[in-house]
C-alpha cells in the first residue's frame, strides 16, 4: 500500500510501537538501576565512605611518617576490594579555617583485609597546590590488626597549622 505524507495510524504495522508504548518504554529503561546487566558496569554498584581526620590543627614535618588515625572494617578478608582514596589538607591561619582545600590529590589502593608482617606498601601521590609548589606525599597502611589499618602519611615538605581529611570510598 503506498504511504502518504503525513503517516496515518492505518499505515502503521501493528507490532511498531505508538508513541505512547515508546515513551513508556524508555521511562522504564531510563529508570531501571541496572537495564543491561549483560555489561558489567564500572561503576561501584554500593559506595562505602570511610573518613579518617587528623585529631586537629596540626604541624607536619618533611619526610617523617605522621598517622592520621585508624582505617577501621576494610574489607571481610575473604573478597577483593579496590579504594579510592583522597587526601586534603587546610590551612588554619590565625585561628580560622580558611575556606578551601590548599592541597588535594588522589589514589586506588587494593589492600589485604590483615597486614600481619612485612614491608607495607608505599603509595604515591602527587598533591595539587592552590597557590603553592605542588609536592608528593607518601601514604601506607599500617599494621594494625584483622580488618582495621592505621592511616599514615609521609609529606615531602613541611606543613604547618593544618587540617588533614583522608576519605576512602570503596568502589568494590
Amino acid at each position: 500500500m503506498p504511504l502518504s505524507n503525513p503517516i496515518t495510524e492505518p499505515q502503521i504495522p501493528p507490532p511498531i510501537a505508538r508513541d505512547a508504548e515508546f515513551q513508556a518504554a524508555d521511562a522504564a529503561h531510563v529508570a531501571a538501576p541496572n537495564p543491561h546487566p549483560q555489561y558489567q558496569s564500572i561503576l561501584p554498584v554500593s559506595i562505602v565512605e570511610q573518613r579518617v581526620n587528623a585529631p586537629a590543627q596540626i604541624s607536619l614535618l618533611a619526610n617523617t611518617w605522621f598517622s592520621l588515625g585508624i582505617l577501621n572494617n576494610l574489607n571481610s578478608g575473604n573478597s577483593e576490594s579496590l579504594f579510592a582514596m583522597s587526601l586534603y589538607i587546610q590551612y588554619v591561619i590565625s585561628g580560622v579555617t580558611q575556606l578551601y582545600w590548599q592541597y588535594s590529590g588522589a589514589c586506588l589502593i587494593s589492600p589485604v583485609w590483615w597486614k600481619a608482617g612485612g614491608a607495607q606498601l608505599v603509595k604515591y601521590i602527587d598533591m595539587e597546590g592552590h597557590n603553592s609548589v605542588d609536592f608528593i606525599v607518601s601514604f601506607r597502611l599500617g599494621i594494625d590488626g584483622q580488618g582495621n589499618r592505621m592511616v599514615e602519611i609521609y609529606p615531602q615538605l613541611s606543613l604547618s597549622a593544618c587540617l588533614i581529611r583522608a576519605t576512602f570510598v570503596r568502589l568494590f
